[in-house]
């Protein structure tokens, strides 16, 4: 999802703490990495709040694969934070997570038209949104749809391959 989701609740933390809000490299503002692999982005992730200098952070919270994101970077300490908050977080995924992932990859590096198609729509309607909220929420498919917009199908593809094969980190938590 896009930085801009977690505005509101950086305009509250502002008022007691420095917040930064940043596009994941290949999202929004923020450019393409030169490789999707977790480990390079978040080395990058790592010299840009370095960079602002925010070597040590209070906290440190991500949704999703921003959490698992969040998590990594703490544990492979390239992060400093007294706390992490995982929101939506996984830190593994079974194999059948993993092949879905690489089918995606696949697909889309086949004919990238199909990032446009019904089946991106499926797939991320699994992905994203739970059965109950789905049937509680059936117009958030549309905003989570929003997000294809917000990069590229080759980036999507390179990331969804990434993501196949992620570390365990359940050990080390």
């Amino acid at each position: 999802s896009p930085a801009s989701v977690w505005l509101p609740v950086a305009e509250r933390l502002a008022a007691r703490y420095r917040v930064l809000v940043p596009d994941l490299p290949g999202y929004g503002r923020s450019p393409a990495p030169a490789s999707a692999d977790y480990k390079v982005v978040d080395q990058e992730i790592a010299a840009m709040l370095e960079s602002r200098g925010a070597s040590h952070l209070h906290a440190i919270a991500g949704f999703s694969s921003g959490a698992y994101r969040a998590f990594e970077l703490v544990l492979r300490r390239r992060v400093s934070a007294d706390v992490v908050i995982g929101l939506g977080a996984f830190v593994t995924f079974d194999e059948q997570a993993r092949e879905m992932r690489r089918q995606l990859a696949e697909r889309i590096e086949a004919d990238p038209s199909r990032y446009w198609g019904e089946d991106m729509r499926l797939v991320l309607r699994e992905l994203m949104l739970s059965p109950t909220w789905r049937d509680q929420h059936p117009d958030d498919l549309n905003r989570v749809l929003g997000w294809l917009q917000l990069t590229t199908p080759e980036a999507i593809a390179a990331e969804a391959r990434a993501m196949a094969n992620l570390d365990d980190l359940r050990p080390e938590l």
